[in-house]
């Protein structure tokens, strides 16, 4: 008898694990579909509209924010190799660039607080799922120890 659950042991652990990545790859599915979920329903609530481009509470004018990198180029176009026309263009767009993001606002459209609770809690539900998945069974079994009793 004892050495039959010794033959046992083995085919007993790999239908266990077996079960277990099955069980990992549901929990993963099922987490990324709960996460894709939630955002998709938090991205249909948000609103986005551009405001005037304002930095820091200033609105600056719309030739001031492109003069660096009208110089940028003007002085690539003379000189190609130009290290400091190179840093004066970057520092044009990327002035540019920031100030179209910092004049985004962003709201949210009235909803209920059951939809509040379902859009935020999905990818978090989701996010725990995913992670139960991905750490797996970390406890040790009794079965893992040869230990003769």
């Amino acid at each position: 008898m004892r050495n039959k659950k010794r033959l046992l042991r083995p085919i007993r652990r790999d239908q266990e694990d077996f079960r277990s990545a099955t069980r990992s790859l549901i929990y993963f599915i099922v987490g990324m579909a709960l996460i894709a979920g939630g955002l998709f329903m938090i991205f249909q609530n948000t609103k986005i509209s551009l405001s005037l481009m304002s930095i820091f509470g200033y609105t600056p004018p719309t030739g001031v924010i492109i003069l660096p990198l009208l110089i940028g180029v003007a002085m690539l176009f003379f000189n190609s190799r130009s290290i400091l026309g190179w840093i004066i263009t970057i520092f044009g767009i990327v002035s540019i660039v920031l100030g179209l993001i910092m004049s985004l606002r962003m709201s949210f459209g009235v909803i209920t607080l059951y939809d509040g609770l379902i859009m935020f809690g999905m990818p978090f539900a989701g996010a725990g799922l995913v992670l139960k998945a991905l750490a797996g069974n970390r406890s040790k079994r009794y079965d893992d120890y040869d230990i003769d009793v």
